[in-house]
């Protein structure tokens, strides 16, 4: 095989694109390997292209590979980027596998904390006046509402 293409490739690739061929250049493709199989891959380029429905030349076997090299790169970028986004991920999935095994060490303690707490808040309600229970009750209700009231006037309106 030639280091060297040879001098009748590029005519022969636009003849076989076009379908036009001079009587000469095809006594050549006949006698050339090379010109031979550039004919070969550029008619079964046209005939995939004709099958996919498009009735426009063949477009440039350059602009094929450069498009196929940008698909490729990008494809290879796009790998690293998921593993860079993977080894990033770690540090938070640990944290957070930490913080779920905190609350479950502790989770008898906070349980009997609130245990403790209803009771003495549901014996100090009883044993309580009718207007402390309402004072209770406004701020047990009356503070969510003014944190969501707040929120929606204040914060909302700033978007």
């Amino acid at each position: 095989m030639s280091d060297r293409p040879c001098p009748y490739e590029t005519a022969v690739v636009e003849s076989a694109r076009t379908g036009v061929w001079e009587s000469g250049l095809r006594a050549h493709v006949r006698g050339c390997a090379a010109c031979t199989e550039s004919a070969r891959v550029t008619e079964w380029i046209a005939d995939v292209a004709t099958q996919l429905g498009r009735d426009q030349s063949v477009p440039d076997p350059t602009y094929i590979w450069l498009k196929a090299e940008i698909e490729r790169r990008a494809k290879v970028e796009n790998s690293l980027s998921w593993q860079r986004l993977g080894t990033a991920a770690l540090p938070g999935l640990a944290v957070g596998l930490f913080a779920a095994a905190a609350m479950l060490a502790v989770l008898s303690e906070v349980s009997a904390i609130a245990i403790v707490v209803s009771t003495w808040l549901s014996t100090t309600i009883a044993e309580s006046s009718l207007v402390d229970r309402t004072v209770f009750a406004t701020i047990w209700l009356g503070f969510p509402l003014l944190l969501t009231a707040t929120y929606l006037l204040v914060f909302r309106l700033i978007r």
